[in-house]
């Protein structure tokens, strides 16, 4: 593999970033280039910045998204492949050396991910959390673990790297992802030039912008997936752009992706449509439940009825929906208050 870029976005993060740029700096295979890419941020991110060694290098711009500046640190990039890495995350050590093994093991792959483990702001493991599995709710839903929904499509390969023998699959994943998004930024590698033909993140979306470009992605090269868990992904602190206040864009983007995404072949073969149907139902009755836990009473009894007539299926969880949303509202809302007791 020739040059590694790591682009690393940021945007008020000046307390999380020493401990992810130090988790660059630590890896077993150096990056040629760390670009730190500042939208607009307003407390001391650009001091901070200054004082970290080469082959860090500071870019600034005007407040613009993730998305942004995502493709900003692209731009000035001069590797042939990117890292992306948000200024709240870590790798392990360890984490483009065996990238790039993967690689070399499945060279049509032209992007890669890896497992993770989910960290709290500490940088300490969540306990009872699975990795992929609690950070996406596509394993869940279709009850298996990630190595097995991987397995469904893609071939195994072995990895040798950093004196391991690493667990990874290739191939193509365009069809899972219509069941919905595994791919974490913080885990993927990119090359450079495959990227750039990609048109990069639509700068138009300011959540579940992953979604939508990584699905793009997939429909135009193969993917490597390594199980190591080479990610630690920060949870539980509100500046994410996964956190709550976000859910309602980050399922109407869901949706815009799911549409987007069915266009990029044609015609899908009938495993893909039927995947893309299911993830667009699923994706109606997600938001269905975000309308009822707002007292957005009639807009949930609409989204349910909407994935009805889409062909999903008349489960428990939709009935439920549509029966809360039928519920008188203060009825509705001491049913939400106990659910918060209870749940502690």
């Amino acid at each position: 593999m020739s040059s590694i870029s790591v682009v690393i976005p940021t945007y008020n993060r000046a307390a999380w970033l020493p401990a992810t740029v130090e988790s660059v700096l630590q890896q077993t295979r150096p990056a040629d280039e760390i670009l730190i890419v500042d939208d607009g941020s307003r407390d001391d991110t650009e001091t901070v910045c200054r004082g970290f060694p080469a082959p860090v290098r500071y870019v600034r711009q005007a407040n613009a998204g993730v998305s942004a500046a995502r493709n900003r640190g692209v731009r000035e990039a001069s590797g042939e492949w990117i890292a992306f890495l948000d200024s709240d995350d870590l790798w392990d050590a360890a984490k483009l050396e065996v990238q790039e093994a993967a690689h070399a093991a499945a060279p049509e792959a032209g992007w890669s991910i890896t497992e993770c483990v989910l960290v709290d702001g500490g940088g300490r493991p969540v306990e009872g959390e699975d990795g992929l599995a609690s950070a996406v709710p596509v394993f869940r839903q279709n009850g298996c673990t990630s190595r097995e929904w991987f397995a469904r499509a893609l071939r195994e390969v072995a990895v040798e790297s950093a004196a391991e023998r690493h667990a990874a699959f290739a191939g193509d994943a365009y069809g899972l992802l219509f069941h919905g998004n595994v791919v974490l930024p913080s885990a993927a590698m990119v090359r450079r030039g495959l990227f750039l033909e990609s048109g990069g993140f639509d700068e138009a979306l300011r959540v579940a912008e992953d979604t939508e470009f990584f699905h793009r992605l997939a429909a135009a090269a193969p993917v490597a997936v390594v199980m190591s868990p080479l990610l630690r992904w920060r949870v539980g602190h509100e500046e994410r752009l996964t956190a709550g206040a976000n859910t309602r864009d980050m399922v109407l983007n869901a949706l815009l992706s799911n549409e987007r995404a069915g266009r990029l072949r044609a015609p899908l073969s009938p495993a893909e449509e039927e995947a893309r149907r299911l993830g667009r139902q699923r994706l109606l009755l997600r938001m269905a439940y975000l309308h009822l836990s707002l007292m957005e009473q009639r807009e949930a009894r609409t989204a349910v009825m909407h994935a009805w007539r889409e062909g999903a299926a008349v489960s428990g969880r939709s009935v439920g929906i549509l029966g809360g949303s039928l519920l008188p509202t203060s009825m509705l809302r001491g049913l939400h208050l106990l659910k918060r007791v209870l749940n502690g």
